[in-house]
């Protein structure tokens, strides 16, 4: 089909996020459905629960267009494109319901926020099937403001709404978290969190402007970033938000979040990083390679790797 959801970690970065989406949309309707007590957190105050019904029409354009371009971009198929754009419109669509919906009453913030990913994700899938890998380089000031833009999305739910949700999850199943109050916890949890933070930002801004790129794996670094933070340490992005997710953990005196951040570590090390350097090899060869032998993938050096 083209572009560069053909390349190894785009495609499977795509297939994977749409299939996650599609199972997510699926799950939420099947809840509402099995646990109409559940309706009330996700309706207007004096609304009856039956009005979560007129959203169905958006979320089943949704559903439906989600799992028509992933099965297109599995089989590598031409109509996957024009699908990509029908989910970005019908994504958009949701996901600003949802958010109106929290603006005009606050309590109904998790359906919006648990609604970012979709605002961002699938236009930039949309774009990435239409730009070719050999394009010119984008200008350093619009890699910059994209890593911006993803940046305050993904911290916003991976580390505010999912966090919150997961806390909210283990006080409703009774699980205590008394060993992680305290004063002393939160104060460690904020210093975690603010040095992790200088960590993801730095890198975020040598992946812009050394590298030409975004954190999406659709879009690139058109260089090989051996700047920043990467001098220290070869995925300090994945290791930032680990410790941040970690420290939010300790902030919300929770083992759920905890648990929550380390299983991401584990996830992102087995299923995501072999993937994505094995195309860190393929495009940058004994450059990569090089780097790789000298730079570990999460204990950072004693010392900084000297520029070349």
């Amino acid at each position: 089909m083209n572009g560069r959801l053909d390349g190894g970690a785009p495609r499977a970065f795509a297939l994977s996020y749409l299939a996650i989406e599609s199972l997510g949309v699926a799950g939420y309707w099947a809840a509402l459905a099995l646990m109409p007590q559940s309706r009330a957190s996700f309706t207007l105050t004096g609304a009856p629960p039956s009005s979560l019904w007129s959203l169905s029409a958006a979320e089943a354009s949704l559903l439906a267009s989600g799992v028509l371009a992933l099965w297109g971009l599995y089989r590598r198929k031409r109509w996957a494109r024009p699908l990509l754009w029908l989910h970005a419109g019908a994504a958009i669509y949701a996901a600003l319901l949802a958010a109106g919906m929290a603006v005009a009453e606050p309590r109904l913030w998790p359906g919006a926020g648990l609604m970012l990913p979709v605002l961002v994700v699938p236009l930039s899938l949309a774009v990435a099937a239409e730009r070719a890998d050999g394009s010119a380089e984008a200008p350093r000031w619009l890699c910059v403001a994209h890593t911006l833009v993803q940046t305050v999305f993904f911290w916003a739910f991976f580390l505010l709404i999912v966090p919150v949700l997961l806390r909210r999850v283990e006080v409703w199943l009774g699980l205590s978290a008394a060993a992680l109050s305290g004063p002393g916890v939160r104060a460690a949890g904020i210093a975690i969190f603010a040095a992790a933070s200088c960590i993801g930002l730095s890198s975020g801004w040598s992946m812009a402007t050394a590298g030409r790129g975004t954190p999406l794996p659709t879009s690139p670094a058109r260089r090989l970033v051996v700047t920043g933070p990467y001098r220290w340490v070869r995925n300090p992005m994945a290791l930032a938000g680990v410790l941040q997710a970690v420290a939010a953990g300790l902030w919300l005196g929770s083992w759920v979040v905890i648990a929550y951040a380390l299983c991401g570590a584990v996830l992102w090390h087995v299923a995501v990083r072999p993937q994505e350097e094995r195309e860190l090899s393929e495009r940058f060869g004994e450059e990569f390679a090089a780097y790789r032998r000298v730079v570990r993938c999460w204990v950072p050096r004693l010392s900084p790797l000297l520029a070349r």
